[in-house]
């Protein structure tokens, strides 16, 4: 062990599984500010540089006291850098980071940027994880938090910032709907919801895109359905064409608006709106209870997004036109929505079988028996 200053190097000490005291290679600092002691591994297993570091935490460069550029930041004015930043870049997913920062501002309101160390985070990570929090919801809060304090430590000149270890994230879901799950969910579905439920399965928008839309994006005579620039998550504009099953839907729903209008003598200017004509604005009940009766609560409406993309790529239609039509900006979130499934695996073995008996025969397909009619 060594000291330095008002802080001290060591090495943990730990008994192996033969019961003997052994000393760890990696060496730690412990140090005080403002009467709040911290402890970090030094990540190094020389003690030179593990001594360095705790001569950085302490300002030890002359001074007896510890100096830091965000010695006087308050995690409140973290808040406020990255919510103004966000509006200056005219970044969408506001949203999260709302739900994010009220996690943050709970446990850290009131604290000094210099007191959220890795051992705060590592504080703070269990803190979450014990209250139910799912691993990409507590990296969702750190990128937040580091990245506020990256636009603080910019703003003040000042880098010295502790690390960021983000948790093991769940595979991305790979869900897709089945024609028969997608045909029961629609039969135990209240009227008012079907239009939106079948045009997510037809086109794989985002569910903001689609309840965002409005008459005027509709172009029958064209056979356009439309998100105009700048609506979109990523700022780009996307046209979907009016397939018969498309339109159909659409001139249903239109009918549907003109008789509530008449009735009810009010304007609808929404496209999916309920039965007394008021936008629908949440669904989380309905959609529940239809899920539940039709018993696929494992499914959820993202899901018809990735139902969509495979569609597409089973459908033949060339990934760059696809793309176009769902609206994904990359192609790697493309390959990943359109993941083969079973039933695709299925139609692969059956060409393959062909090919080796030197024969050419159709694959069985699935055909989407409500909306082909």
């Amino acid at each position: 062990m060594s000291k330095a200053g008002q802080g001290r190097v060591y090495r943990n000490k730990y008994t192996d599984r033969h019961g003997e005291t052994k000393e760890s290679a990696v060496w730690w600092i412990q140090y005080s500010i403002r009467g709040q002691r911290q402890r970090e591994s030094a990540r190094t297993t020389r003690l030179d540089e593990a001594t360095a570091l705790l001569a950085k935490r302490l300002g030890n460069k002359g001074r007896a006291t510890p100096q830091h550029k965000l010695d006087r930041v308050l995690y409140g004015e973290l808040e406020t850098m990255i919510r103004n930043h966000y509006r200056i870049k005219g970044q969408r997913s506001t949203r999260r980071l709302t739900t994010s920062l009220r996690h943050l501002r709970s446990y850290f309101g009131g604290w000094r940027v210099v007191d959220i160390t890795e051992t705060a985070l590592d504080e703070y990570i269990v803190h979450r994880l014990d209250e139910g929090a799912a691993n990409a919801s507590i990296n969702r809060e750190l990128a937040a938090l580091r990245k506020a304090l990256n636009l603080a430590a910019r703003a003040r000149k000042a880098r010295d910032l502790p690390s960021f270890e983000m948790l093991p994230e769940a595979a991305p879901r790979k869900g897709f709907w089945t024609v028969a799950e997608f045909d029961a969910v629609l039969e135990h579905s209240p009227d008012y919801m079907k239009p939106l439920i079948e045009v997510a399965y037809l086109t794989g928008w985002r569910r903001g895109d689609l309840l965002s839309r409005r008459w005027r994006h509709v172009d029958l005579e064209g056979g356009w359905l439309r998100i105009d620039p700048g609506e979109t998550k990523d700022g780009a504009g996307r046209n979907f064409p009016l397939i018969p099953q498309l339109r159909a839907v659409l001139e249903r729903q239109l009918e549907r608006r003109k008789a509530i209008e008449r009735e009810t003598g009010r304007i609808i200017t929404a496209l999916f709106f309920r039965d007394n004509g008021s936008t629908i604005v949440c669904y989380k009940t309905p959609w529940t209870k239809a899920r539940k009766d039709a018993e696929c609560l494992h499914r959820t409406m993202h899901d018809f997004r990735r139902t969509a993309a495979r569609n597409l790529t089973r459908a033949g239609i060339p990934e760059n036109q696809a793309m176009k039509f769902t609206g994904h900006a990359t192609n790697s979130v493309f390959r990943r929505y359109a993941i083969a499934d079973a039933v695709s695996m299925q139609e692969a073995g059956e060409k393959y079988a062909a090919q080796l008996r030197g024969a050419k025969t159709e694959p069985k397909t699935e055909a989407v028996s409500s909306l082909s009619s």
